[in-house]
């Protein structure tokens, strides 16, 4: 959705950033990077973490914001560039882990994870985004930008309201 807006906006252009040989072996890779990329954070940050702190007597929220934090500080281990692309780390953190809570499953979470990384890796050879930065996120964190935060948390909403919180 973001994609189209942007595109509609003229935030975005259309442009082969790479050789085609490049690009070609991107979107081979594309839908088993995404999906695995997505199984093993959900295994580790919901299946693990988000379940061991609700076994252990942690409420539902408390949960979800816990595990939502250390899923985005995960992402800032290693040096990356732009430390302002937390707060959507943050937002996708706690719609992942909504979506675990509200299901009691990895199966939506993961669902939701791999869409992600397959739009963002699918769309990321072929588009250039129009800044400024605040609106439209970074090239790898497109949905860090104010309408992506706005658009992780009505996500969120949706989940809640459709699964509700136990």
């Amino acid at each position: 959705g973001l994609l189209l807006v942007w595109l509609a906006c003229n935030r975005i252009d259309i442009d082969i950033r790479h050789e085609r040989r490049r690009w070609m072996r991107r979107l081979l890779l594309l839908i088993p990077s995404a999906a695995f990329g997505a199984f093993v954070e959900e295994c580790v940050f919901r299946g693990v973490l988000q379940f061991d702190l609700l076994r252990a007597g942690v409420t539902p929220v408390q949960s979800v914001l816990v595990a939502g934090g250390l899923f985005a500080a995960a992402h800032y281990v290693r040096s990356v560039k732009r430390k302002w692309t937390i707060l959507g780390h943050l937002a996708l953190g706690i719609v992942l882990s909504a979506a675990f809570v509200t299901t009691h499953n990895l199966w939506l979470a993961t669902g939701i994870h791999a869409g992600g990384i397959f739009v963002i890796l699918g769309a990321r050879p072929f588009i250039r985004y129009r800044g400024p930065a605040w609106l439209t996120g970074e090239s790898i964190f497109p949905f860090a930008g104010v309408p992506g935060v706005i658009g992780l948390a009505l996500l969120t909403v949706i989940v809640i309201k459709r699964y509700g919180i136990p």
